[in-house]
């Protein structure tokens, strides 16, 4: 099973990190961390491992943000703050 923990990070034009996943059910995952997003820590120049919670947003196939389908995140089209344990059981549920 694919896991955060599997994904590579690479720094963003946003200054922090970020990962994304096409899963199996043809949903992107965007994973983002550092100083402009919604994670903790907000700060840049971080490795993943030191990230405990991240901006999340998903995608269908054209590009359309569906993230409130999946996860709370309020009149917003990204999720903030969406811990490791929420991550997994998403890429969990969306690779099968």
């Amino acid at each position: 099973m694919v896991t955060i923990d599997d994904l590579k990070f690479t720094k963003q034009t946003h200054g922090g990190i970020g990962a994304v996943l096409k899963t199996k059910s043809k949903v992107t995952i965007s994973i983002q961390a550092g100083e402009s997003v919604y994670s903790d820590p907000r700060l840049n120049g971080y490795d993943p491992d030191d990230y405990t919670y991240f901006e999340v947003a998903l995608l269908n196939t054209k590009g359309e943000f569906i993230t409130d389908r999946f996860l709370n995140c309020g009149n917003d089209k990204v999720a903030g703050w969406v811990s490791r344990d929420v991550i997994d059981t998403l890429i969990y549920q969306l690779e099968r």
